[in-house]
């Protein structure tokens, strides 16, 4: 009886961490979605709004999920104390200090980075280019992504069961 216990407990334990590697394959996802809608969002709104940059930023922050929203209010605090005068290079910076929140790999991650630019662009017609250009980026990306998502959650879970079955197996 205490072995079928024990037995049941590692089974569950091994099952336990398979999900939790599946929450984060899920949630790299969600943040290239993430990632795309803020950007989409963020030139649509200096295109037409037309607010100061700190106060666009702070209201775009409050509709995003973490850490997009962290990165946003750290972007609008710095430009509201003038911090730095270039902002493509305190968008690299805010992110690089958040860079251990982020599930991205390096590709992602530098194409955010780079999508920075458009925070830089005075001109509508270049915002808009530069808006589609990272935005089809972050598309392919996330296709990407999409095909090996489920691939990656079967693994998990077929390597989690069988992990813990061979656990079983060599402890009793």
């Amino acid at each position: 009886m205490l072995r079928l216990i024990g037995c049941l407990c590692i089974l569950s334990g091994m099952l336990g961490i398979g999900q939790a590697y599946i929450y984060r394959i899920r949630a790299h996802y969600r943040q290239l979605l993430d990632g795309k809608e803020l950007l989409y969002r963020l030139g649509n709104e200096m295109c037409y709004l037309k607010l100061p940059l700190p106060q666009l930023l702070k209201r775009l922050a409050q509709t995003m999920h973490a850490p997009y929203r962290e990165v946003l209010t750290d972007l609008a605090k710095d430009l509201e104390a003038y911090r730095e005068a270039d902002v493509k290079k305190l968008w690299c910076e805010i992110l690089q200090h958040h860079k251990k929140e982020f599930l991205l790999n390096m590709t992602e991650y530098r194409t955010l980075q780079e999508a920075g630019s458009i925070l830089t662009h005075e001109n509508g017609q270049m915002q808009e280019g530069a808006v589609r250009l990272y935005c089809e980026q972050i598309s392919r990306l996330i296709e990407q992504a999409g095909k090996e998502m489920e691939n990656r959650l079967k693994l998990c879970r077929y390597l989690s069961a069988a992990a813990g079955i061979f656990l079983i197996l060599v402890l009793i």
